[in-house]
């Protein structure tokens, strides 16, 4: 039996019936969402299709809208495989009138016979915590052909980008980093996750984790380093026992006052997991997916996934531009953002880093007990991300059903996970949108 094993035999069954779909044509077009997760994806997809030697084309996009749909429609493809997205939009990819295959782990609102619809989640996945879309993707590589493991850093990449890794990975996310041990793909490493040879390189350019007061400073962080008698620009490795721990409780210490989560804190000295193939650690793979696709650099992510060392320069060039980007805005938006009854929310003018604010924002510097809000305005409509936390979501917290209440009552469209989602509505509509948001949460925290 192919695939990983066990997975239910009726997800099974959609995943073969997906790879006979593949092996029966010749053009083929991948559509993928744009953020690390969504890039990972499409290189699992795209290696896949390579290693079988099918011709194909891809394609990352922000949404997956009726105007996205109608110039899919104009193309002469055999096949459109969507990874990452398609599960709130099967009646709109089912009026292509193309074969297609859907590969998401987001929210389903309905299922479908016109489609081949592989989604974990309909077979008891948590589609927030077990599988990401890349993992799933990962499901239809592996089944296809068994070579195809060496694509397995890829898709772990796209759960860490989905904050899958946080309290260790569980289920299919498991089972691929389970058998990538197994073949030697991957080894695991105690250390610092921090980006970067020295302590005042890693936390002065560091957003995630986002050090309140020091990330963006490198000015405090070398009065922080001199204070607990380190060496700031000495290379982590060269750093003694008593050094590392010193740096490593200070930086757990900054983190526990901001009232960050205990899984992000945990994180800080943690196993990371090293590709042997290039050195680098699924958290840098990631990362790097999450800058290009963020600068809208979509084909470099791609090429850096698939083990392009002259894009893997390139794209941590651009990781330090974004980040730079980034730490400029949340060192202003520690000055506070607008308070609602039951969110908090802020306006964005970078559209391309509205949802990673967000989430960096509600992870490291903003109240725990509100889910945070970015809005950003494109054209004649603001998009919105959303983000909440795990004990939120415990009391009962659902940001997809909320926004896609919310915006659907304004003239919009949203969905996602119940931590994480995003809807777009008119521009006249937001403060609506935002209210009817507000009330929708207040509802569902006490409920």
């Amino acid at each position: 039996m192919k695939g990983l094993i066990p997975i239910p035999s009726g997800l099974e069954e959609r995943v073969r019936e997906a790879a006979d779909l593949i092996g029966g044509v010749k053009r083929i077009r991948v559509v993928s969402h744009y953020d690390s997760d969504g890039i990972s994806s499409a290189a699992v997809l795209a290696g896949m299709l390579k290693n079988a030697s099918k011709p194909f084309q891809v394609t990352m996009t922000r949404s997956l809208d009726a105007h996205f749909i109608e110039r899919l429609k104009s193309e002469t493809n055999d096949l459109v495989l969507f990874s990452d997205m398609g599960s709130g939009q099967l009646d709109l990819i089912g009026g292509m009138n193309t074969k297609a295959v859907v590969l998401d782990h987001h929210r389903v609102t309905e299922d479908t016979d016109s489609i081949v619809h592989i989604n974990p989640s309909m077979w008891g996945f948590n589609g927030t915590t077990d599988v990401s879309g890349a993992t799933t993707s990962f499901l239809l590589a592996q089944y296809l052909d068994e070579t195809n493991w060496a694509l397995a850093p890829c898709a772990l990449a796209g759960a860490y980008g989905d904050m899958q890794h946080l309290g260790g990975y569980r289920g299919i996310n498991q089972l691929v980093m389970q058998k990538a041990l197994e073949k030697g793909q991957i080894e695991e490493r105690l250390s610092l996750s921090l980006q970067g040879g020295s302590a005042l390189e890693a936390i002065a350019l560091s957003a995630e984790p986002y050090f309140r007061g020091y990330s963006g400073r490198k000015d405090l962080v070398a009065d922080l380093c001199s204070q607990i008698s380190v060496d700031p620009g000495k290379q982590f490795a060269d750093y003694t026992d008593a050094e590392m721990r010193r740096l490593s409780s200070v930086l757990i210490l900054m983190l526990a006052s901001s009232g960050c989560p205990y899984e992000h804190i945990s994180q800080i000295v943690s196993v990371q997991h090293v590709v042997k193939s290039s050195g680098m650690t699924i958290s840098e793979l990631s990362s790097l997916a999450n800058a290009c696709g963020r600068s809208e650099r979509y084909s470099l992510g791609l090429a850096m996934e698939l083990g392009d060392g002259h894009a893997t320069i390139e794209a941590k060039g651009l990781r330090s531009q974004y980040n730079g980007r980034v730490l400029e805005r949340l060192i202003a938006l520690e000055e506070g953002v607008e308070q609602m009854e039951h969110i908090q929310c802020f306006r964005s003018d970078d559209a391309s880093i509205a949802g990673a604010l967000c989430g960096l924002y509600m992870s490291f510097i903003g109240a725990k007990s509100k889910p945070t809000v970015a809005y950003s305005l494109s054209g004649d409509s603001y998009k919105i991300s959303a983000r909440g936390t795990k004990q939120l979501v415990e009391k009962g917290l659902d940001l997809a059903s909320g926004l896609s209440d919310a915006s659907g009552s304004v003239g919009g469209v949203g969905g996602g996970h119940v931590i994480a989602s995003g809807a777009t509505v008119p521009r006249d509509e937001l403060r609506k949108c935002l209210g009817l948001l507000d009330d929708i949460t207040g509802k569902q925290v006490r409920g």
